[in-house]
């Protein structure tokens, strides 16, 4: 079993982006269109309105947003793809990145990870973290909310 933890504030922006392509608002109405608030299961054309992200394992492993960024509903966001690296698998960070990578797994891979919209505000407010266990059989997600130390702040 390999155990993900991503915790950055890349992962706060995605979870911020992913909250708002598919929230309704208070009066029923979405900030994006119907037709365009699906969610994109990877390898295929098809499509979910469960909301989630990309877990992927190429140069390194991280999450990404599983919809397409240029529809997304906000002007003046930079239409960029939101990436967010697990700890100690960015490339920039970890010259071995690939080594590290290959011991998850030999192939190359993408799965859409279904987060519930509490896991979305709990990371987006930048106070989660994110744990992946990834076993042959199952991939397991939880969002954990983080605990300060109030007496650090002093």
């Amino acid at each position: 079993m390999t155990t993900l933890k991503f915790r950055n504030n890349e992962l706060a922006k995605l979870a911020r982006i992913t909250n708002i392509y598919g929230m309704d608002m208070d009066d029923g109405k979405s900030l994006a269109k119907p037709e365009n608030r699906v969610f994109n299961l990877p390898y295929t054309k098809e499509t979910t309105k469960e909301a989630g992200f990309f877990l992927v394992k190429d140069d390194g492993i991280y999450v990404m947003n599983a919809f397409d960024i240029d529809k997304f509903p906000v002007e003046g966001w930079v239409k960029e793809n939101v990436v967010s690296y697990a700890d100690g698998f960015d490339p920039k960070t970890n010259e071995n990145v690939w080594e590290d990578s290959h011991h998850v797994s030999g192939d190359d891979f993408a799965e859409f990870i279904p987060v519930s919209k509490e896991m979305l505000i709990v990371l987006g407010r930048g106070i989660g973290e994110m744990e992946i266990k990834i076993t042959k059989s199952q991939i397991k997600v939880t969002v954990y909310e983080m605990e300060f130390n109030r007496n650090a702040l002093n």
